[in-house]
C-alpha cells in the first residue's frame, strides 16, 4: 500500500513501524534529548549511590555497639558481613518492589491519558539490576567499618 501511494502520488508513505523508526532516529540524531536523558539518569545513579551509601554507613555507625557485642560473643567478621549484606539485600528488594509497584500503579491509573507510559519487562530487570548495583557499591564503604569493630567497645 505504501509503495502504491508513493508511486501514484509522488509522496512518501510509511508503515507504522517505518514511521516509528524514522521518528526515533530523528530524535536520536537531531535533538539533545537522549544526551540530556542520559545525563539525568547518570546523575540519578550517582545521587542514589551517595544517599544509600550514607544511609547504610549511618546504619552501621548506629549499630556498632551491637556488632561489637556479637563479636565479643564470638561472631566472626564473615558472619557479621553476611548478616549486614542480607539486610542490605532485603532493604534493596523492598525498595525496588515499592518503586516498581508505585510506577505500575501510576501507569495503570493513567493508562490512555497523556501521562501513560510503557513499562516493558526489560526495564524492570534493568531497574532491579541498577538497584542491586547501587546497594552493592554503597555498602562497600559501610562494610569496612564492621571488620574494624573492637569487641572491647561494648565494655567501655
Amino acid at each position: 500500500m505504501c509503495q502504491r501511494i508513493t508511486k501514484n502520488t509522488g509522496l512518501i508513505a510509511y508503515t507504522s513501524r517505518e514511521f516509528e523508526d524514522l521518528t526515533i532516529n530523528y530524535y536520536l540524531e537531531n535533538t539533545g534529548i537522549p544526551l540530556n536523558f542520559g545525563v539525568a539518569v547518570l546523575l540519578g545513579l550517582i545521587i542514589a549511590i551517595a544517599i544509600s551509601g550514607q544511609t547504610f554507613h549511618n546504619f552501621i555507625l548506629d549499630n556498632v555497639r551491637y556488632l561489637a557485642v556479637f563479636k565479643a560473643m564470638g561472631a566472626s567478621n564473615k558472619l557479621l558481613l553476611r548478616m549486614t549484606l542480607l539486610q542490605i539485600v532485603w532493604v534493596g528488594w523492598i525498595g525496588w518492589g515499592i518503586g516498581v509497584g508505585g510506577a505500575a500503579l501510576f501507569g495503570y491509573f493513567f493508562r490512555g491519558s497523556n501521562l501513560s507510559f510503557l513499562l516493558p519487562w526489560q526495564l524492570l530487570y534493568l531497574s532491579g539490576f541498577s538497584m542491586f548495583f547501587i546497594c552493592a557499591i554503597s555498602s562497600i564503604v559501610s562494610l569496612r567499618k564492621i571488620t574494624k569493630v573492637d569487641p572491647g567497645a561494648v565494655f567501655k
